[in-house]
């Protein structure tokens, strides 16, 4: 069930991403199904801690708009939704190793940008989350290997 979740939630990112990359924006209905799709496994899978999941969630999401708020909207509404749902995905550190892996490649890659002076059009975040969200998923795999 755990392999499922994690294919599941690299499926839907994967989606997700290719449009962020496209359209720089998410519609309303992939992140509701990644919504659904999260709460539905996290209940099945990790049922003690789904309230615990959720009160994450709101936490996250409660800084996400406030950091939203300080860079002026420099972080898309999608993203902010997208990195609220994430704890009903993952838990404890796999969330944490999640949320650092986004944040570091998303870094070095405007770094990049920076150096070469593309300082105009903002990128999409969401391949990032899922870069993160993927190499989390195959850390958990290897660790859990027999």
């Amino acid at each position: 069930m755990v392999c499922l979740r994690e294919l599941t939630g690299i499926l839907l990112l994967s989606i997700m991403s290719a449009r962020d990359i496209k359209e720089q924006k998410i519609h309303i209905m992939w992140i509701l199904v990644f919504a659904v799709f999260g709460c539905a496994m996290c209940y099945l899978v990790r049922k003690e801690a789904f309230f615990l999941s959720l009160g994450t969630s709101a936490w996250i999401a409660g800084c996400c708009f406030l950091a939203s708020k300080v860079s002026r909207n420099g972080i898309g509404r999608g993203d902010i939704w997208l990195l609220s749902l994430l704890p009903v995905w993952k838990e404890g550190d796999d969330l944490i190793l999640t949320f650092f892996l986004a944040f570091v490649c998303a870094a070095i890659y405007s770094l990049i940008r920076f150096g070469i002076r593309d300082r105009t059009r903002r990128f999409a975040f969401i391949p990032w989350i899922s870069i993160g969200f993927a190499a989390t998923a195959v850390w958990k795999l290897i660790r859990h290997a027999p």
